[in-house]
């Protein structure tokens, strides 16, 4: 049971976030989001119970309190959609693809680029004499 955390002082870290709320029965944890480039605080975090009713007392208790100078805004956090699997392509027994290059010089890449995930290919060259 999760609990967005923002208006989070610059120099508050996630044990000082934790620390807030170290009086909050059921707290499992506390994470401030940090800027991957910097290591700078993004100013907002999340804090995990262990129940949804401990959740939601410590919303009621926490909601506006100040931590370093900065009163809490705190809401449920949203529950995250699992990302999608990616798409499985099934294996064909067999096809027939033809293509035509009006331009030998790229013909190889095209079909480095094209035909890249076929299991087997094969090329002919059918010249107009």
């Amino acid at each position: 049971h999760k609990m967005y955390a923002e208006n989070l002082g610059w120099e508050l870290d996630s044990q000082d976030l934790r620390d807030a709320f170290a009086e909050q029965p059921g707290l499992l944890g506390a994470r401030v989001v940090y800027e991957k480039d910097n290591g700078r605080s993004r100013g907002f975090g999340f804090v995990t119970f262990e129940t949804a009713e401990d959740l939601q007392a410590a919303l009621k208790a926490m909601n506006g309190v100040e931590v370093q100078d900065w009163p809490l805004r705190l809401n449920l956090a949203a529950e995250r959609k699992p990302s999608s699997p990616p798409p499985v392509i099934e294996e064909s027994t067999a096809s027939n693809v033809y293509h035509t290059f009006s331009n030998l010089n790229i013909m190889h890449w095209k079909i480095q680029v094209i035909w890249s995930s076929c299991l087997h290919l094969i090329i002919i060259f059918h010249f107009k004499i």
